[in-house]
């Protein structure tokens, strides 16, 4: 079992950022935002009986927040809110 601990990350899409281009929306907001590295990782799904590890590009910005970059589809009724990872 993999635990509980979570982080939540803001979502902040990149200008003109895509579904799915986690590495190429990461960069793209870098280069629009000085003091800002991407960080890659792991996005950990746990699922009754077996996990799933998926390759993730987040930002890091100047006061080391960590910024989600990248759009994902929102709820039905077309709320954001945080992306829970691990």
């Amino acid at each position: 079992m993999l635990g509980e601990n979570k982080l939540f990350l803001l979502l902040n899409p990149a200008e003109g950022a895509g579904y799915n281009h986690l590495l190429k929306n990461a960069g793209a907001f870098v280069s629009r935002h000085a003091g800002c590295q991407v960080v890659s990782g792991w996005l950990i799904k746990d699922f009754v009986g077996f996990s799933c590890f998926n390759a993730h590009s987040v930002v890091r910005d100047f006061s080391r927040q960590l910024i989600y970059p990248t759009p994902i589809k929102s709820p039905a009724d077309g709320t954001h809110g945080a992306l829970p990872c691990r």
